[in-house]
């Protein structure tokens, strides 16, 4: 049982790190099936904050989200 699910996982794995240099190597032809997923981990990646503590990189909440007071 722990063997199958380990296989499992390394399968998906596999296909995750597949998909990934697919889409870096195809990462400066337009967007397609190969490199969507690619593109979007590259935006995600710029905008995360630099440093936790400095509230002025972090992206603004939605309205709905804001906390009131």
């Amino acid at each position: 049982m722990q063997a199958s699910r380990e296989r499992e996982q390394r399968a998906w794995a596999v296909k995750v790190i597949k998909r990934f240099i697919k889409g870096f190597m195809s990462r400066k032809q337009p967007v397609s099936v190969n490199n969507a997923e690619y593109l979007t981990f590259v935006r995600l990646k710029e905008n995360l904050p630099k440093n936790l503590l400095a509230m002025n990189t972090w992206l603004t909440p939605p309205s709905i989200m804001q906390q009131v007071y």
